[in-house]
C-alpha cells in the first residue's frame, strides 16, 4: 500500500468477533439494498467462496494483533 509501516494495517485490523458480525450483517444488508445480491442469497455461501489465500491473510492479522495486545 506504500506505507512505510503497518501502523495503517492495524488500524483496520478489525479482531473483534463481535465486531465482524455487524460489519458482515451490515455489509450483506447494504448489498441487498443496492440489489447487489438477492434478498434471499446465504451469508454462508458468501463466505465460503473466500480464497484459502485470503482466509489465511485474516487469521494472520488477527493472530498478530492479539499477539501485539497481550505483550501490551
Amino acid at each position: 500500500m506504500g506505507h512505510k509501516t503497518s501502523a495503517m494495517d492495524d488500524r483496520y485490523t478489525i479482531i473483534d468477533d463481535e465486531a465482524i458480525d455487524d460489519a458482515v450483517v451490515k455489509m450483506n444488508d447494504y448489498q441487498k439494498r443496492q440489489s447487489m445480491i438477492s434478498p434471499t442469497a446465504n451469508l454462508e455461501i458468501q463466505l465460503a467462496s473466500v480464497s484459502d489465500k485470503e482466509w489465511d491473510r485474516i487469521v494472520s492479522m488477527r493472530q498478530s494483533k492479539q499477539a501485539d495486545r497481550a505483550a501490551s
